[in-house]
């Protein structure tokens, strides 16, 4: 049996994510359709959801965790990360997959939603992607559960500064934290050119870190 549901543009479904110009092609009756879809095609259990710093981003991800509980998944909700934090959180909580609302490098007028499964892998447009798409787009997405799932929040910031402490030497995990919460304060105050984690020309002089 599946519900009816309104009708999204395919187009937001990429090779590795989702992502459209906001509110007319990701917006939040997207995110929800999308959130459920996700639970849907992975049968999951929990999930984790982050988002970035875009103005319209925590209205989408409040969508994607509406339908995410519609469709019977408990939530952890981790507020505002880098996607790469996520990640980590997925695989450090044991989480059956997550969802980061962001689009990228691509300016202020755009989101989209990053999904990945158990251990942080990542859907794509050949494996879960295009079966969400398809089950919006044909309406048959299974009925909602008969009781919702459950919201929490946690926070994950200070694990992922911790935890690779024992491999790479504190020095270096100093670093890198320090680069990362520059890049994401600089995407908190740059809306309008958001700044890739990975992209090393972000900071330049590392010899004040």
């Amino acid at each position: 049996m599946s519900t009816k549901s309104s009708s999204i543009s395919t187009s937001i479904f990429k090779a590795y994510d989702v992502r459209g110009l906001y509110p007319s092609e990701v917006n939040e009756d997207a995110a929800r359709q999308i959130g459920r879809g996700f639970v849907a095609y992975l049968q999951a259990k929990r999930i984790a959801v982050s988002r970035d710093m875009r103005v319209s981003s925590p209205a989408v991800a409040a969508a994607f965790i509406q339908g995410a509980r519609e469709q019977g998944a408990d939530v952890v909700d981790y507020g505002m990360l880098a996607t790469d934090m996520m990640y980590f959180a997925v695989a450090r909580d044991g989480h059956d997959g997550g969802a980061q609302i962001t689009a990228s490098h691509n300016p202020k007028q755009y989101n989209g939603i990053k999904l990945v499964r158990r251990e942080a892998f990542p859907l794509s447009g050949e494996a879960g992607l295009g079966e969400i798409r398809d089950m919006i787009a044909n309406g048959t997405l299974p009925v909602p559960a008969g009781r919702p799932g459950t919201l929490s929040t946690m926070d994950v910031i200070d694990g992922s500064i911790i935890w690779p402490n024992g491999w790479i030497g504190p020095e270096a995990v100093l670093r890198s934290s320090i680069l990362g919460r520059n890049c994401h304060i600089g995407r908190n105050v740059t809306i309008d050119t958001p700044v890739q984690l990975g992209d090393k020309t972000a900071i330049t002089d590392y010899s004040r870190l």
